[in-house]
């Protein structure tokens, strides 16, 4: 007994342990170098003014890895900076003056303003910090699934190596510096194992709370559409798991779920509310109608090929990827080990209740994924917010389902010992015959593709091949050698030392992908001062800037400088703001497409004067009156806009009026006015519904402009106003969510539904 109790301590402490020491390796360039896993080679290697100066003796211009992962430092590390920042100075998040001339903040769901694990961003320096939320998607992930694994009775090494398959899929890793999105996929696990622990196993209320702990966590973590699929995938889970306990007891089980599913939208209501305000005002669905008319939002079908061999398209950290569209959003690989020990499954699925649904789960994920009639019916309908939603990241369900197959998998080869069963054979026949089929496509395809274009995909095909080929020949020799290890090697029948083989065999295909994908970059390059920079930071008038070149001064790296530009990048940019941008680029009233990233150009626009630009970057010089260059470094061109009128201002303007700003802040501006008759005021930021006006503390109605900026009228004498950001939706939505928490500690006082196995 004493021997089988240590037995159990040492199983249950060296395997979440393994799954830490791995997540370690895999981070070495952050442990061993202190390299941050952000792309900031790209900032440094990619755009001016950073490509002015000389970084570490790269005198001809940094060499970055992977252009395609940008966006972590185009959106989410200055997101995630400013609402930590906004944080420390006591404010709440609520407004960002620093892109699109201002607009929502904690409203964008993907700054994760609410996520709970932001509390390592208050204890840590910010970029020690943000290593650390990159580091603990794959460890959390990898062990949230373990315990899941082992709940269905999976032997340890089988829980293991579904815990390691899904924290590092090519989703996982492929969105790993992204952070929102694996934060938001990680907790799935966690979420289904509360809900066995519920169901069958426990009586113990914290299992409640770590349910909607887990809940509430994936959907402050950032990333709605993700959110959307767990909430769903939850919502069918727990239905199935719910059709196979004693009928007596199903409806109160069904009862207390829905009660907590309830205190879910209770408790997330304080981002509920303004996020669909957000979505409601913005340009989202004029940019999704472009959905059915590119069948590359959806997962393309031979990019299934890429669950097998990543870069058969090539990839884009190699600057050779000839795919369709978008590496990132297609790359579903778990690797040829694992793909070998899922086909194990799916052969045994009808012996296990779990399989089933998760095997359907692939199922239905692909169709809906891929683009069949049925993927492409919520667009043509309009559903509301499925059609706003990009098909092909059902991928993140995809790659967890296929992971916990390849548990089970794993767990039926270690209960079948040496003996090499029909559904192995199976297994090594297909992946064997796929292999075959792609080398024999590589071959014989010049002899009818004879353009020089498609001569170099198939060398690029080739090559990225040979890995994949090489994996599977490991495959079969292990298969092979446990097979007959117990004569060939004289060791015990159980071959332990080959099954932890076959998962060191399945982390190096999967760690090689991961590592020729993802940037370490050292913390010098992630967002560095330089002149261009500080002569910006050193005009401290209330200005903004524009760049008419996207390789200069990218959307949102402003908001790190905290610095105004009237560019943005931002899936959810205003549906007003765009119309106005239309106008100053095309003259054009109906407002055009600008699929996210709003980078204007025109600087000779009056637009752009009454925008409070009074800078452009370029680099190149600009022959006009209307600007006067007043610094250059490099390539870079600093011109000031004679013409540029102030970010607030009276209307009609006298010299005998005085305006004085008080205070600036992203959520309140304050004005000592004094006007010889009455006016209008006119502050050139985007009008949003929240915002708020007082003259001398008397509240007054604010109005839009044909610019859409916010005005007001103000009476001739001295005046005091102020202007704050208190969203209606954000107070509901806090209000809301109180009672959430109250609701649920009152429910977890009382006992009513607990209930017995």
């Amino acid at each position: 007994m004493k021997l089988l109790v240590k037995n159990i301590i040492k199983n249950s402490i060296i395997y979440p342990l393994f799954l830490l020491i791995t997540c370690l390796i895999f981070f070495w360039p952050l442990i061993f170098k202190g390299r941050i896993p952000i792309s900031a080679d790209t900032i440094v290697g990619m755009y001016y003014p950073w490509r002015d100066e000389v970084w570490d003796h790269f005198t001809a211009g940094v060499p970055f890895k992977n252009f395609l992962i940008t966006d972590p430092v185009r959106q989410q590390y200055p997101w995630k900076k400013l609402i930590i920042t906004q944080y420390k100075n006591y404010q709440w998040p609520l407004w960002n003056p620093y892109t699109h001339s201002g607009m929502p903040l904690l409203a964008n769901f993907q700054t994760g303003a609410f996520y709970p694990l932001n509390i390592i961003f208050f204890l840590l320096p910010f970029n020690l910090a943000w290593s650390l939320y990159i580091f603990i998607q794959p460890l959390l992930a990898s062990i949230f699934t373990y315990y899941f694994l082992r709940h269905l009775k999976f032997q340890y090494l089988a829980s293991l190596f579904g815990g390691l398959v899904f924290a590092f899929s090519g989703f996982m890793t492929a969105w790993l510096e992204w952070g929102n999105m694996g934060h938001t996929l990680l907790w799935l696990p966690l979420i289904l194992l509360s809900i066995e622990k519920i169901i069958f196993n426990q009586k113990s209320k914290r299992w409640w709370f770590i349910f909607i702990f887990a809940l509430v966590s994936q959907f402050f973590a950032g990333h709605l559409q993700i959110s959307f699929y767990i909430i769903f995938f939850t919502f069918f889970y727990f239905l199935y798991r719910l059709g196979q306990v004693e009928q007596e007891l199903r409806l109160k089980i069904f009862l207390l779920f829905t009660f907590l599913f309830f205190l879910f939208v209770l408790l997330t209501a304080i981002q509920w509310f303004p996020t669909f305000e957000l979505i409601k005002n913005s340009a989202r669905e004029l940019d999704q109608t472009q959905v059915l008319s590119r069948s590359d939002w959806f997962l393309p079908f031979k990019h299934l090929i890429q669950l097998l061999v990543p870069d058969f398209f090539g990839n884009p950290a190699t600057a050779n990827y000839w795919g369709e569209w978008n590496y990132g959003e297609f790359v579903s690989f778990i690797g040829v080990v694992s793909l070998f020990f899922v086909i194990v499954a799916i052969c045994n699925f009808q012996k296990n209740p779990y399989l089933k649904f998760f095997f359907i789960a692939v199922l239905i994920s692909l169709i809906f994924a891929l683009p069949t009639p049925l993927a492409k019916l919520p667009f043509l309908l309009k559903i509301p917010f499925i059609s706003f939603a990009q098909p092909s990241r059902l991928v993140s369900l995809i790659d967890f389902c296929l992971a916990i197959l390849a548990g089970f998998g794993l767990d039926k080869f270690l209960r079948d010992k040496q003996n090499l069963k029909k559904e192995q054979i199976i297994s090594l026949i297909f992946l064997f015959l796929i292999i075959f089929i792609l080398w024999g496509f590589i071959f014989l395809a010049p002899r009818f593709l004879t353009e020089f274009d498609w001569l170099s995909k198939l060398r690029i095909a080739q090559r990225n091949l040979i890995l994949p080929s090489f994996i599977l020949g490991n495959l079969f020799l292990l298969l092979m050698i446990k097979r007959f290890s117990s004569k060939l090697l004289n060791i015990s029948s159980r071959g332990v030392i080959f099954n932890w083989l076959f998962v060191f065999l399945a982390l190096s295909e999967l760690f090689r992908f991961s590592w020729k994908f993802n940037s370490f970059s050292p913390s010098e390059w992630l967002f560095p001062s330089t002149k261009v920079i500080e002569f910006l930071k050193e005009d401290n008038s209330l200005y903004r800037f524009m760049s008419i070149d996207r390789r200069l001064f990218p959307s949102n790296f402003s908001i790190v400088y905290f610095l105004s530009t009237i560019s943005g990048y931002d899936p959810l940019y205003l549906k007003d703001y765009a119309l106005l941008i239309t106008k100053m680029e095309s003259g054009q009233e109906e407002i055009a497409s600008f699929n996210r990233i709003i980078e204007p150009a025109n600087y000779e626009s009056p637009i752009v004067d009454e925008l409070n630009v009074k800078y452009i970057l370029s680099l190149q010089d600009l022959p006009t009156n209307k600007l006067s260059k007043v610094f250059q470094q490099g390539e870079t061109r600093i011109y000031k806009n004679l013409n540029f009128e102030p970010r607030i201002k009276l209307l009609p303007f006298d010299e005998k009026d005085s305006l004085e700003v008080l205070e600036y802040q992203p959520n309140l501006i304050k004005l000592k006015v004094n006007s010889i008759d009455d006016k209008e005021l006119i502050v050139a930021d985007n009008y949003y519904p929240g915002w708020e006006a007082t003259i001398n503390g008397q509240k007054i109605i604010i109005e839009k402009t044909a610019n859409n900026f916010r005005k007001i009228k103000i009476k001739k004498g001295n005046n005091f106003v102020e202007f704050i950001y208190r969203p209606k939706k954000f107070q509901y939505g806090m209000i809301v969510s109180l009672l959430g928490v109250i609701f649920l500690a009152i429910f977890l006082k009382q006992d009513k539904f607990a209930f017995k196995k």
